[in-house]
């Protein structure tokens, strides 16, 4: 796991879909700080109407995601 900032700044990738039943419809449940990898900043995470599923939207792009 990488610990500490990134050397460039992070890409985004909009989803604007639950990434478990793929519905458009959700509303923002709260933005919050990366607990898991210490990824810097500040995260949107929103909820699927359709399901309840939970999601960061936007999410920081797969190569950008610290190992």
């Amino acid at each position: 796991m990488t610990v500490g900032p990134p050397a460039e700044p992070l890409r985004f990738v909009p989803l604007g879909r639950c990434v478990l039943c793929e519905a458009y419809a959700s509303s923002e449940r709260f933005v919050r700080e990366d607990l898991w990898f210490g990824v810097p900043g500040r995260f949107r995470y929103r909820s699927c109407t359709a399901c309840g599923t939970v999601f960061q939207d936007p999410q920081v792009a797969g190569p950008d995601v610290p190992h």
